[in-house]
């Protein structure tokens, strides 16, 4: 049987002190897309809901002195339209586009993506290439933890029972670009994404570059052997082959899976990852802003 109690945070104030006072037994709830589903699977039960949902604090996307800042409570759906993103986070817009079907992405937040830590987790990849800051408040203060660091495994973070994440931030990086491989258009998980930043000088030479694929691993990972395959290299047909090597280095997709299997992972792999690294690298990006 499904024993819940329910406390309504309206404030950043009262949620912590909420959280303080529940620690394990606290359960976040915002959009609630994740929440739902588990609790209609038994795989959480005797726990109370905090509802953060309406704390206007947590909600917006800010851009300042080169960083951009988007409140942990800002939807999909908002991020989806924001000519913020569309500029200055081209990869973390295009997964906003093809996040889940409209209903959904109404009610789905940036915050509860990156918190619950899916190894398919749309907005992850993203913000991993976008070398994003998570921050954190409790009762005992704030804290800063990079994207990288916060993730532990699938569905694991180190984020404490008493924390609330307040917002992601990262610095303005337009040369990104994000690819999405799902059984359909809408309510898709998926079956594989990557997304890439990339730095090339005036002679189309990489300087710089960071990858990362979700929906290949138990975790989303950072493709540090695809990564050193380009370094130093031009962006020409004869290195993809060798990237596409690479890559398989920087993956372990799971086998059998409901969604595809490991080898289908690891065949389409390369392609996704040469179509994210060239967005980035000639500054195109996915969708369009609705108006």
């Amino acid at each position: 049987m499904k024993n819940f109690d329910f406390r309504n945070a309206k404030t950043l104030k009262s949620a912590i002190k909420i959280l303080d006072e529940l620690q394990e037994n606290a359960l976040l709830v915002a959009g609630g897309t994740n929440v739902m589903v588990d609790i209609r699977a038994e795989k959480v039960n005797n726990r109370t809901l905090v509802n953060i949902r309406d704390i206007a604090e947590l909600k917006g996307i800010h851009f300042r002195h080169g960083e951009v800042s988007i409140g942990a409570m800002t939807t999909i759906a908002e991020m989806s339209v924001s000519n913020t993103l569309k500029k200055h986070a081209p990869a973390l817009f295009g997964a906003a586009c093809v996040f889940a079907d409209p209903s959904t992405n109404r009610l789905a937040t940036i915050g509860g993506n990156v918190g619950n830590a899916s190894a398919s987790g749309d907005t992850i990849p993203p913000l991993m290439v976008l070398d994003a800051t998570v921050h954190l408040v409790s009762a005992q203060g704030e804290r800063q933890v990079n994207i990288f660091d916060f993730i532990v495994k699938n569905g694991v973070t180190t984020r404490k029972p008493n924390e609330i994440i307040t917002k992601i931030t990262f610095k303005s990086q337009p040369k990104t670009g994000f690819i999405k491989l799902g059984p359909r258009k809408s309510m898709c998980i998926s079956i594989a994404t990557a997304a890439a930043y990339v730095d090339v000088d005036k002679s189309g030479i990489v300087n710089d570059c960071r990858i990362a694929m979700g929906g290949v691993a138990g975790v989303t990972v950072r493709g540090k052997h695809a990564e050193k395959a380009l370094m130093g290299k031009k962006l020409a047909d004869d290195i993809w082959e060798k990237v596409g090597e690479e890559v398989q280095k920087d993956i372990s997709p799971r086998d059998p899976s409901v969604r595809a299997a490991a080898s289908y992972r690891r065949a389409v792999v390369p392609v996704l990852v040469k179509r994210a690294v060239n967005l980035a690298a000639f500054g195109e990006c996915m969708g369009e802003v609705k108006k």
